[in-house]
This record gives C-alpha cells, structure tokens and sequence, in this order.
C-alpha cells in the first residue's frame, strides 16, 4: 500500500469515527412539533368530583415551547375564570411505545405567568399573603409572573422550575401529549411518564 493510500485510509477512519461521536452527542429533534397548536373544544381534566375546563394553546419551536391553559367554570367554556402561561424548553429523549411515532421528552418549566379572567378569580389571588402570589395586586386581564414568588393558594412553590415528564405524538394536522394523572398530579416524576394519549391538539392555521 502506497503511502498516498495509507493517509487517505487515515483521513476516512477520523472521518467516520468523528461522524459517530457527533452523531451520539446531537440532540434528538421532532421537526413535526414546531408550529402554532390549539384545542380542537373545550376539554375536561380530572379529578372526576372536581373536574376542570381548559382550552389550550401551545407553540413549540426548536427546542422551546409556550403554553397557555385558558381555565373555564363550566363545561361548554364559555365562563372564563383564569388562564395560565407556562414557558420553557424541551428535550426530546427517543421513541416511546405508547404509539408509533411517539416520542418520550421532558418539559423544563421555568417561567409561570397568570391572568384572572373573572372579579371571584382575582378576588381569590389577593387572599394570598402578601408577596406569596405575584409582586402586585392582582386585576382582571393583567398577567403577573409568579414563577419568583409562587402563589400559595394555588400551591405552587417560589423559585418555580419543574419538570414534566411527558410524551408527544404528532399525527397529521394533530398533536397529542400524554394522558394526566386521575388524580390530577403533575408529571413531576419519570415513573409518572405517561402510558396512554390525551385528547388531541390541531394544527392552527
């Protein structure tokens, strides 16, 4: 073997194994997810003696997500009472066997905001002890961050960050994320990942 051939023989196994080392630190990516996604209705969540309605909306782009949960007294969600952002990031971690397609992926949380949408809603976040549930008095359609101080009667903690263990399946025009708790818990746990899908998302146009 020549000399010229011996150097190109070199040059190629740098090249791949350069190739497999980079190719296992990537990030894993779901191209499908990005875009603008909406409630197809109004949705119901448990638990089943103190059930609550949502609409959501969600958009996801390269590696970040928002989310707005726009919470409703009654089931035809036509009484607003609260809507809560979330904002954050996402790691998609490999396929799940939920569904084909599917993918398992942990949700960072790291900015919470509220918005009352009803006098008894905002009545209710003043109840609060003062500096416990945002930095101001709380108004009907002015959102607050939260995420710094928490808001006691909401039982959510100061210096909100979370994690959400979680799986995404995108199917044509839909997005499904997984199934809650029934007991109404978060997903704040890797054993809670969930094993079933959730109503669906749509596309927003």
């Amino acid at each position: 073997m020549n000399k010229v051939s011996l150097v190109s023989l070199l040059m190629l196994a740098l090249l791949v194994s350069g190739v497999a080392v980079f190719g296992q630190d990537a990030p894993l990516s779901y191209p499908e997810l990005n875009g603008d996604w909406a409630s197809v209705s109004c949705e119901q969540r448990p638990p089943a003696d103190q059930p609550t309605y949502l609409k959501r909306e969600i958009t996801f782009q390269d590696g970040e997500i928002a989310i707005v949960f726009h919470q409703f007294a009654d089931a035809a969600c036509t009484e607003p009472t609260f809507s809560f952002y979330f904002g954050g990031s996402y790691e998609i971690l490999g396929d799940s066997t939920v569904a084909e397609g599917a993918k398992e992926a942990n949700i960072t949380i790291t900015d919470v905001r509220i918005t009352p949408d009803s006098d008894g809603f905002a009545g209710f976040l003043n109840s609060a002890e003062t500096g416990t549930c945002g930095a101001e008095a709380w108004e009907v359609g002015t959102q607050q961050a939260v995420s710094e101080t928490g808001c006691s009667v909401l039982g959510l903690p100061a210096g909100l960050v979370t994690t959400e263990y979680e799986i995404f399946y995108v199917l044509n025009d839909f997005m499904f994320f997984g199934a809650r708790p029934l007991d109404g818990s978060f997903l704040s746990e890797p054993e809670k990942r969930p094993t079933a899908l959730l109503v669906p998302v749509m596309k927003a146009e």
